[in-house]
């Protein structure tokens, strides 16, 4: 068993997230399946390298020169905005948000149809629908994060708005290895700052900041809603730390037979988790085609 990674509350029993890098006293959950690639419960966590000493608590910190295209603007005309930022030694593009209710319905409406699946990675064959779970979402939360989307969903979503699932930086997937390298994860290097930060805002946990478990009501918040949970590459992302877990392209596999139970990495904890699941360097352990109500996803780009 892993720690740092609880059952839902209100999911039925499928419905946990099992972590990679967190630990939280008693919330533990099963492995899944024989060829686990997570170390044993007692093996040290990846991410329990030092955290950084210090760092300004406010603003990014300045890159030694601006990647020559640094100023282009962010591709994609769909899903939340994108802000483009320097991080990891380059510039790129990552959602503002999370990918909300309404969002994701323009995205089915466009691309789920009896003519077969468009915008779908190749691994994904046995994908037969990009319809989540729990659709269609409840009359007034179309600004709430799209939850019950597998990884074979939000990659093609990303695709479909002309953005890609963030991944390595420069291009294509990240190693699970590199996870926690700010010159080679998309997610990790906006999340953190470059490196710089242990949460977005800063190095010091603020319990009220981003919705996890300290904050009143425990439940899932509108896309953006948490403004204090502001920050890493640039004071315009919003919830990479908390309200739901996100999906990264990132797996243990990517192989035609057998791909929908190949590991996939989600980042950044969620409206359930505790400050240890919050902070930049956690990542939880998924199968691809594990839908799960505490479980969206943004873009990156290019």
């Amino acid at each position: 068993m892993l720690a740092g990674c609880g059952l839902v509350t209100g999911l039925s029993a499928l419905e946990k997230v099992d972590c990679l890098d967190c630990a939280a006293p008693g919330d533990d959950t099963d492995s899944e399946g024989p060829g686990d690639p997570r170390p044993p419960a007692d093996a040290a966590p990846q991410d329990e390298a030092s955290p950084p000493t210090s760092t300004p608590d406010s603003g990014a910190p300045a890159e030694d020169s601006a990647p020559p295209d640094a100023g282009m603007p962010c591709p994609g005309t769909e899903g939340p905005v994108a802000v483009r930022i320097t991080a990891g030694g380059a510039s790129y593009c990552v959602d503002r948000t999370e990918v909300t209710n309404a969002q994701y319905a323009r995205f089915v409406a466009a691309r789920n149809n009896a003519l077969g699946l468009m915008d779908q990675d190749p691994h994904c064959a046995w994908n037969g629908s990009y319809v989540p779970t729990s659709w269609p979402y409840p009359a007034g939360r179309e600004g709430y994060p799209v939850a019950n989307v597998d990884w074979c969903d939000a990659y093609a979503f990303c695709k479909w708005a002309g953005k890609r699932l963030c991944g390595r930086i420069g291009g294509g997937r990240v190693a699970r290895s590199d996870g926690i390298d700010a010159t080679r994860s998309q997610w990790y290097a906006a999340c953190s700052a470059s490196g710089a930060r242990v949460y977005p805002y800063g190095n010091t946990y603020v319990a009220a900041s981003c919705n996890g478990e300290d904050v009143s009501g425990n439940a899932l918040r509108p896309a953006g809603s948490s403004p204090a949970c502001a920050g890493g590459a640039s004071p315009e992302l919003l919830d990479l730390s908390g309200n739901v877990w996100e999906w990264e392209d990132s797996c243990s596999a990517y192989t035609m037979a057998g791909g929908a139970i190949e590991r996939c990495e989600t980042r950044g904890g969620g409206y359930q988790s505790p400050a240890t699941n919050l902070r930049c360097v956690s990542r939880g352990d998924r199968n691809r085609d594990d839908g799960n109500g505490d479980t969206g996803f943004r873009c990156c780009g290019p």
